[in-house]
């Protein structure tokens, strides 16, 4: 998907969900933008379904997982770093590797990358995933 410049929306959102996302300190464009793009790549019945299933009328509120720890804890604890810029790397290099997310994570974190932080990730982009696919044909 090509970078276009970003544009502001507005959305009525249940409140009661606003709250937690604000709670948990939860990057709420992103996970727009996410939602988004994830509903765009269902199939017809799909979408369908995805707003049915997701919307706040049939969604019970014991059913939202609420975090132990605010956002940004959780993102440094299972990338090392805070940064999007780093867990857009990460699943960037993910894709050019054919390789799952979490798989790129646990080889970041058992070479010792992940604990200097996700940004080093674009210099070693190439290297890692010459790794990473390797291990996939194994």
């Amino acid at each position: 998907m090509k970078q276009d410049t970003k544009k502001t929306i507005s959305a009525r959102v249940n409140e009661s969900i606003t709250d937690i996302l604000s709670e948990q300190d939860l990057p709420t464009s992103q996970i727009v933008e996410a939602g988004i793009i994830h509903f765009l790549k269902l199939k017809e019945e799909e979408k369908i379904a995805f707003i049915a299933e997701n919307s706040a009328e049939v969604t019970n509120e014991k059913d939202l997982v609420v975090m132990q720890k605010v956002w940004p804890d959780i993102l440094r604890d299972y990338t090392g770093t805070t940064r999007f810029k780093d867990l857009i790397e990460i699943a960037k290099l993910a894709k050019s590797a054919g390789v799952g997310f979490h798989v790129v994570r646990e080889s970041l974190k058992s070479t010792g990358m992940l604990s200097i932080g996700a940004g080093i990730v674009a210099g070693s982009m190439m290297s890692l995933a010459k790794v990473l696919m390797q291990n996939k044909k194994k």
